[in-house]
């Protein structure tokens, strides 16, 4: 009998340990998910205002085709940024091309700005 009950309290704390772990990983989900869509509404509102730590998650916006005219916003964000974006350099190279009438220098003038020390 003891035995069994111990089977079960043992079961139980896994089912917990599992339940715990479900919700944490929920939460880290949801809080990813919330950062973007504040980053995605600054990039949307603003190309200013962006740093350092921001150009990996510029870059990815960048690269995404799917992306339309946030690809351009983020070729200016990373424009502002000025030298401290220079590793986006490759994926700006790879767009410098990609831009339709209208946006055609805004590649040209980021990787201007990257490579012009302040």
């Amino acid at each position: 009998m003891n035995e069994t009950l111990a089977k079960k309290s043992k079961r139980l704390k896994l089912m917990l340990l599992a339940g715990l772990l479900l919700i944490g990983i929920g939460g880290t989900v949801a809080y990813r998910m919330q950062q973007n869509a504040q980053f995605m509404a600054r990039l949307e509102n603003s190309t200013g205002g962006f740093e350092k730590a921001d150009v990996p998650r510029l870059i990815r916006v960048l690269e995404d085709n799917s992306m339309g005219e946030m690809q351009a916003r983020a070729a200016r964000a990373l424009g502002k940024i000025g030298p401290d974006a220079v590793d986006a350099m490759p994926a700006l190279v790879e767009k410098r091309d990609y831009f339709g009438v209208g946006n055609e220098s805004v590649v040209h003038d980021a990787i201007n700005a990257i490579q012009t020390p302040e």
